[in-house]
């Protein structure tokens, strides 16, 4: 990535720190889509939910899992209708963008995998915080569980 190319990555956040894609497009999984991965060595299991709407990898180090565990955590990919509340009990790990400030140390410190991942749209891991808790109580209804049939009765009655 030469320099001209950095420039054009860092004029694509906008002020917040989120990422911009070229007009017209979307990068990647939207705010408060969940996936997980599982570890092939240990079996540990990471939730994370969407802060920000971007793209994230397939493969991840083993984090979580039985201490000193080197292992690789393989993406289960998003689900297709809603999040099952096992999964969403283990959520403690969020996706997020960085600011511009962030992204020019992220550049300075010579991580040139990262830095060229969050460049292209990546989002970056952290452990759970407000934003990440906030996303989820916003997901879209599709990713909610469907309600038990005594509250739907409970709800649609007129006072």
């Amino acid at each position: 990535m030469n320099e001209q190319d950095i420039e054009a990555a860092l004029t694509l956040r906008i002020a917040h720190g989120a990422t911009q894609p070229p007009q017209g497009e979307a990068w990647g999984a939207p705010r408060g889509a969940v996936n997980a991965w599982k570890c092939s060595t240990c079996g540990a299991l990471l939730v994370a939910i969407h802060v920000d709407q971007g793209v994230t990898p397939l493969m991840l180090r083993c984090r979580g899992g039985k201490p000193g565990c080197v292992g690789e955590m393989i993406s289960a990919g998003y689900p297709p209708e809603y999040v099952p509340p096992r999964i969403m009990e283990r959520l403690a790990w969020e996706w997020h963008t960085i600011s511009r400030t962030q992204m020019k140390a992220l550049r300075r410190s010579g991580d040139r995998a990262t830095f060229e991942h969050v460049s292209q749209g990546g989002l970056l891991l952290r452990e759970l915080t407000d934003a990440g808790r906030g996303a989820a109580i916003e997901l879209p209804s599709p990713l909610r569980p469907p309600p038990h049939p005594s509250n739907i009765a409970a709800t649609t009655e007129e006072p």
